[in-house]
Formats: C-alpha cells, structure tokens, sequence
C-alpha cells in the first residue's frame, strides 16, 4: 500500500519508520524484515526527510 501526496510516494513501512518518528508514544520500532529489499526500504526510510503536519494528518485519516 501506498500514499502519495504532492508527488512523493511513500510506503506505509516509511510512514512508520519516519512518520512516527516523532511521536511520543512511540518508544522503539520493531523492523521485522524478511527480504533484503525491506531491510534497504527501512534503511532508505531514515535518510528521507520528515513528513510535513499535513501530510501526517492525512495519512493518519487513511489509516
């Protein structure tokens, strides 16, 4: 699954490791990746910037 908003496209395994990021609630994140592919998303993920207030919102609407 996906969410695309002004262009960007980005899977939920980045909304959670990079959306959530500043979340309070959130004390560690368990990767779990079972291909080689998951572990370079996860790893892409974090050199990405931050999701704007906006974009957060909405995906959390979606979800």
């Amino acid at each position: 699954m996906t969410y695309k908003a002004a262009e960007k496209r980005y899977s939920l395994m980045k909304y959670n490791r990079c959306g959530k990021r500043g979340d309070k609630k959130v004390t560690s994140a368990l990767i779990g990746a079972s291909k080689v592919s998951q572990l370079e998303e996860n790893v892409r993920a974090l050199d990405n910037p931050d999701f704007s207030p906006e974009e957060l919102n909405q995906i959390e609407k979606i979800i």
